[in-house]
């Protein structure tokens, strides 16, 4: 017996790198709000909070179950994000994908201008490695307009 295939979820602000720059909030909600529905497990961070290099690691811990032993450092961030992915831990079980949504991104920036580039990295490099299985996407809500990204 044939399985029906998975039905097709039309995002368009996500493109084929699995990150979207988002401006407009209610963009932003409507689309969390889809994949919610279509079974995705969707972690929201808010990085306006984020007062701390720390605080951003703990942020990130909290949203997505990270083991103790994590390394509270980017390269341990992006491996963990990994593990989150593949369903080592976080998530949700039988979850259709991971959705990450950062808002507040631009109060980090000011705060941490180079952090905030180097995590902006480490979730396209996420995104990036997902593509050929499991599936992640981002979603980043900010004013400012990123040249090289897909932008709603």
């Amino acid at each position: 017996m044939d399985e029906d295939p998975a039905p097709t979820l039309d995002l368009p602000i996500v493109g084929a790198s699995g990150l979207a720059v988002v401006q407009r909030a209610q963009i932003l909600d409507d689309a969390t709000d889809r994949l919610v529905d279509a079974g995705h497990h969707v972690a929201r961070l808010d990085a306006a909070t984020w007062e701390s290099r720390d605080a951003m690691y703990d942020g990130f811990a909290a949203a997505l179950g990270f083991p103790d032993h994590f390394g509270r450092n980017l390269d341990a961030l992006h491996d963990c994000l990994e593990d989150v992915t593949h369903g080592a831990y976080g998530g949700r079980a039988g979850a259709t994908g991971l959705v990450v949504v950062v808002t507040g991104l631009n109060a980090f920036a000011e705060r941490f201008p180079d952090l905030a580039r180097a995590l902006v990295d480490v979730l396209t490099a996420t995104t990036r490695s997902a593509v050929h299985g499991e599936s992640t996407l981002v979603l980043l809500e900010t004013d400012h307009l990123h040249p090289h990204r897909k932008q709603s």
